[in-house]
């Protein structure tokens, strides 16, 4: 401190050299009175500024490790869920379905609401086999329209699904993939189907067949899981394996089990049935 006063005394001596004699004492008092504030004030500002970054910083490393722990929680839960009971999560589905069915079944099953396109492109690659980049899911699901919900959470963005994204992946495989998407690109032997059997209206009459085989075959596996349903055959645990054979010796009908899936998320969402993991994994539905 006494090498830093004796040089602002002699700043403050040089810079009132060249003023009048009569009013150097008043001039070197301001001069030194400058000199110590900005000696005083600037080391505390400077101080105080490197304390506020320090404590931004500080905050950022904080948030960032707590989203990064977050992140990882959910993907070890994610890695629990049970790919078998979702057979209609395959290749033979659109990126857009597998994605919003994931959505779905993280929701329902993990309890985890929402997830980010990283998420998905993983789980559908390493758990189902499927393989998708995280570029193509978030390309997909932002031009969803109305079938996701988009939030930001930190730097993440998170995909919820809809009631019309519950609808559509629930329809017929052939439906459009959502509004405002691409149209897929037609295969030179669909075009000359369609081009040889048009219809009054121009539609093709194997595109008609093709829909209506699908249409129905999701209406009779609803109407069947009605009819045993009211017969009382969820009295006791099932699991989708057993209500497809007893399906096929009491009605004669043949189901898939993706034919299945739908009905009966139908029924847990509607509360007419409960359903439990038994010892091999598998869920079990059964009457509440």
């Amino acid at each position: 401190m006494p090498d830093k006063l004796a040089e602002i005394i002699k700043r403050a001596s040089e810079l009132v050299e060249s003023v009048p004699e009569n009013l150097r004492e008043v001039a070197f008092g301001k001069a030194f009175d400058v000199l110590m504030q900005a000696e005083s004030g600037g080391g505390s500002q400077t101080g105080s500024k490197k304390k506020t970054t320090r404590r931004k910083t500080s905050s950022a490393r904080a948030h960032a490790a707590t989203e990064s722990t977050d992140v990882d929680q959910e993907m070890r839960s994610l890695d629990d869920l049970n790919r078998t009971e979702y057979p209609e999560i395959n290749h033979s589905s659109s990126g857009i379905k597998n994605s919003l069915r994931l959505i779905r079944a993280a929701r329902d099953d993990l309890g985890i609401d929402g997830l980010t396109a990283t998420e998905i492109a993983r789980v559908l690659t390493e758990k189902f086999r499927i393989r998708i980049t995280k570029q193509a899911v978030s390309s997909m699901l932002n031009d969803a329209g109305q079938y996701v919900d988009r939030k930001k959470e930190g730097n993440r963005v998170v995909f919820r699904i809809m009631a019309p994204g519950e609808e559509y992946i629930d329809g017929p495989d052939d439906v459009a993939a959502s509004p405002g998407s691409r149209k897929k690109r037609k295969t030179k032997k669909a075009s000359k189907k369609k081009a040889s059997h048009p219809d009054s209206n121009g539609t093709s009459r194997a595109s008609k067949t093709s829909k209506k085989k699908a249409g129905n075959r999701r209406a009779g596996a609803a109407a069947a899981l009605a009819q045993i349903f009211d017969e009382g055959f969820f009295s006791s645990p099932r699991t989708i394996a057993s209500i497809i054979k007893h399906l096929q010796v009491r009605l004669g009908r043949t189901f898939k089990s993706n034919e299945m899936s739908p009905p009966l998320l139908r029924y847990l969402r509607s509360q007419k049935l409960n359903r439990e993991k038994n010892e091999d994994g598998q869920y079990e539905y059964f009457k509440p």
